[in-house]
């Protein structure tokens, strides 16, 4: 597995891991689960101390493999000619990304859509030292956020 971590987090796809590192599809899939697994649980111990930033991320949902889809059903080469929904909606899933300056970052899945107060401070609550600075774009639910949690930004 040692061989096979370098190539998984340069973003090779889990088909060319496998061949790169001689494992079937199979193990290579397993494998890619047991990885983010073992850094969803690092991501529980992280405290966010100092001068760190913050700011989300945003990824297009996929129901990929649910039989009960919520939306219409997506056809295969017809998104080319089928309008999507611009900007931020429903449609996009919003992770908190943090990083302190020394190196520690944390990754978290906040909720799908525009990013409000109460859901930021579902995932940094306790993630927060003492006397920390924030470092943000000026998004108001990152301000009011700061005055809550008394934070110099």
């Amino acid at each position: 597995m040692k061989v096979y971590i370098p190539h998984f987090l340069n973003g090779h796809s889990l088909v060319k891991c496998a061949v790169i590192t001689g494992v079937s599809k199979q193990t290579s899939f397993d494998w890619c689960y047991k990885i983010l697994a073992a850094l969803g649980k690092q991501q529980n111990d992280i405290v966010l101390s100092g001068i760190y930033e913050t700011d989300e991320v945003f990824i297009t949902y996929s129901e990929k493999g649910n039989q009960n889809l919520e939306r219409e059903p997506r056809k295969r080469c017809k998104s080319v000619f089928v309008k999507k929904k611009q900007g931020i909606s429903d449609a996009k899933v919003a992770i908190l990304v943090s990083c302190y300056r020394k190196g520690n970052k944390h990754l978290q899945i906040a909720t799908r859509g525009r990013v409000i107060t109460e859901e930021i401070s579902n995932v940094l609550e306790d993630k927060i030292a003492p006397k920390t600075v924030l470092r943000t774009d000026r998004y108001r639910s990152y301000e009011r956020f700061g005055k809550d949690n008394n934070l110099e930004r």
